[in-house]
């Protein structure tokens, strides 16, 4: 089974978590745009996945990565004029599209619906309610109740607008787009893994 499948949702909603559970329970590849974002920000291109590819499609794209050192981390790569440039996003887009296109993969990114429908044998949107997306927030960034929200409502906001600015469209409305939208609120990785096996 070569499939790809695609995997994306809100903030604190469960997505990555399942589509790692569901990418070791398939015995296939996982990636995550999200990560080489996040890795090259920091100027950690060593810890890349896949780094060899990675590296090699942006220069494709004409942005070598190795070069570009640390950027201060998420928030100041976002501002950088390199981190928001449409340029930059689109030799990301480039990366998912390769290992797409390959099969046997679950990628997780938040705009991979939208970019990867053509190569996509299922996508999945994962949503749940605010409060229970916020007490997973408060396990995983052990602060209280009150921040947690509060940084998802920053992060919402912040990557609602970022996105829409390069791309012109709200993230969100993949819901719309997705071939299986799930409630994690009640359901455990496990459940929600099964539900999406089922629907291959």
């Amino acid at each position: 089974m070569k499939k790809t499948i695609v995997i994306s949702g809100k903030p604190g909603a469960g997505s990555s978590s399942v589509a790692k559970a569901l990418a070791e329970d398939l015995n296939f590849s996982y990636f995550s745009p999200g990560t080489v974002f996040k890795m090259i920000s920091k100027g950690n291109i060593e810890k890349i996945p896949f780094k060899k590819e990675v590296v090699l499609i942006f220069k494709e794209q004409g942005i070598d990565i190795t070069k570009l050192g640390n950027r201060g981390g998420l928030l100041s790569f976002w501002g950088d004029e390199i981190g928001s440039s449409k340029k930059f996003h689109e030799a990301l887009d480039a990366v998912q599209i390769f290992f797409a296109k390959k099969g046997s993969i679950v990628i997780d990114g938040k705009l991979s619906i939208t970019f990867l429908k053509e190569y996509t044998d299922v996508s999945v949107w994962v949503n749940a309610r605010k409060d229970i997306r916020a007490k997973r927030y408060v396990k995983r960034e052990n602060i209280s109740l009150k921040d947690a929200l509060e940084l998802i409502r920053k992060r919402e906001l912040f990557e609602r607008k970022n996105w829409k600015k390069i791309y012109g469209f709200d993230y969100f409305t993949q819901e719309q787009k997705a071939d299986v939208v799930i409630d994690s609120t009640n359901k455990n990785i496990g459940q929600i893994v099964s539900f999406i096996k089922n629907k291959l």
